[in-house]
């Protein structure tokens, strides 16, 4: 069965409960202008809820109580702490008629008019038809429904003989990468990679002064590899912005996206244990420590020294760096290590480029190097 069949008997079998529950992503106008809204309740009828003009696509907070088929709502401001607005909304099944008004101007009522999405709402969306954006629509269609203004072409280069193209999303007004002469596959791990970074922009801009900086660079592309780094700069809310890599390093006969364990062995893979970042026991910090402390000998061995060109401050820090997390690359000469701070040391971090022919006997069993 197809996802578009899956989503329609999706949608059928919500038609049914929406007696029972109201929750769900609905599509329609608050009084002339098109917005999505995004709804859930909880076992007491509170609400928590958040919409999106989709002229522009950043979120809205609700929160409020149901009671019966009336759904009463208070808006927040972008300071995420004032009431701006109220909203109420009666159920009929699978659609909410009902009224909103700043709380500047309680009288002056807008109408508001909804349905819940269905299959022929999100097919109004013409992103790239690969396999994780479909399966994106189906699990995440209030953020799929974002994106209804295509990506547009701006720039094409060529990198080692190859082309790439540079598409820029028009919401986030961030650029991303496509290859045109690599396999379907490769390419929607680029579009997954793209609109999940886009959420990540549009999400941060919610908070009403957040500000999003993210700058792809195509550091290698060859027959085996594409290596793109990413510097990625935000201010989402708190005391402080923040800024990290999110780095890209893709094996494009297979579309994975490597780790780098897949292209390098600094030290023996535990019996039984799971290559995962994601992992955070006991069993696999004692791993990455492992791995960062050879990391860490190779770049002394390289460089003789982390502190050259540092601070004082930056020089204690060094002292003390495991590299048990950090980030890479790969270029044309070897492979970038960068070192990976809280962000009160980001001014510390530093990248250190080993050269391949200092690495030959760490290359892993399958490595896309070989």
């Amino acid at each position: 069965m197809n996802f578009l069949k899956i989503f329609t008997v999706i949608v059928l079998s919500t038609s049914i409960a929406s007696a029972a529950s109201m929750d769900g992503v609905y599509l329609g106008t608050l009084g002339k202008t098109a917005i999505a809204l995004k709804l859930e309740t909880d076992k007491n009828s509170a609400v928590t809820a958040s919409y999106y003009y989709r002229n522009h696509a950043i979120d809205i907070r609700l929160e409020g109580k149901v009671s019966k088929s009336v759904v009463s709502l208070s808006e927040f401001g972008s300071d995420r702490t004032g009431v701006t607005a109220k909203m109420s909304l009666k159920n009929a099944g699978n659609t909410f008629t009902g009224s909103w008004a700043s709380v500047k101007q309680p009288k002056k009522l807008l109408p508001i008019n909804l349905h819940r999405v269905t299959s022929k709402d999100l097919s109004t969306i013409k992103l790239p038809n690969t396999a994780l954006l479909n399966k994106w629509k189906l699990e995440q269609p209030f953020d799929y429904l974002r994106f209804n203004t295509p990506a547009k072409l701006v720039k094409t280069e060529t990198v080692n003989g190859k082309k790439v193209q540079w598409w820029l999303e028009p919401k986030s007004k961030i650029e991303f990468l496509r290859l045109p002469g690599e396999s379907k596959t490769v390419n929607d791990v680029l579009n997954d990679w793209h609109y999940s970074t886009a959420i990540s922009d549009l999400e941060c801009l919610s908070s009403g002064n957040g500000e999003y900086s993210y700058t792809p660079k195509v550091m290698l592309y060859s027959k085996q590899i594409l290596s793109v780094a990413a510097s990625v700069s935000y201010y989402c809310g708190g005391a402080h912005p923040d800024n990290g890599a999110e780095n890209l390093n893709l094996d494009l006969s297979t579309g994975k996206d490597l780790q780098t364990e897949d292209v390098y062995r600094f030290v023996p893979i535990p019996e039984g244990l799971k290559i995962d970042p994601s992992d955070y026991s006991e069993a696999y910090g004692k791993y990455q420590e492992t791995r960062g402390a050879a990391i860490k000998k190779l770049i002394l061995a390289e460089f003789g020294t982390f502190t050259k060109a540092l601070d004082k401050e930056c020089s204690g820090i060094y002292q003390d760096e495991t590299f048990s997390y950090f980030s890479w690359y790969l270029t044309s000469r070897g492979v970038v290590i960068q070192s990976d701070f809280p962000h009160v040391a980001a001014a510390c971090e530093s990248e250190f480029e080993l050269p391949y022919q200092t690495l030959t006997q760490y290359l892993a069993p399958n490595s896309p190097l070989k």
